[in-house]
């Protein structure tokens, strides 16, 4: 089966077309948190550009993604910063707790009883 759901497949395509939607938002956000505030991005792609407001706001970001070549370009825009390859859903985040999470365009993708079960699991 493949964790990924299809994004794999089409990594690079996803890489090209990804707009700076939810860029401006995540960065006005980032003025709520903390200085070097751990913040969960699931669902993180590449990193562009969720990932790279959070950076660039000073935040350690622990990415999670199922796509094993999303995570090689996360790797590769940010490798101080730590991912995982693995789905949402089986996730341990890390074993850690945060100060924030996130999780721009991937709740919407799930089933409903997903979507409630994770929300949990990260609150």
């Amino acid at each position: 089966m493949d964790a990924s759901r299809g994004w794999d497949a089409i990594a690079d395509q996803f890489i090209a077309a990804r707009s700076p939607a939810g860029a401006a938002t995540v960065r006005a956000w980032c003025g709520c948190l903390p200085r070097d505030a751990a913040v969960l991005d699931l669902g993180c792609g590449s990193g562009l550009p969720i990932a790279s407001e959070l950076v660039d706001a000073g935040c350690r970001v622990y990415g999670i993604d199922a796509s094993p070549r999303l995570v090689a370009a996360f790797r590769r825009n940010f490798p101080q910063h730590r991912i995982a390859c693995e789905a949402v859903e089986s996730s341990s985040f890390f074993d850690l707790q945060f100060d924030a999470a996130i999780a721009i365009g991937l709740l919407f993708l799930l089933p409903p009883p997903t979507q409630r079960e994770l929300i949990a699991r990260v609150a």
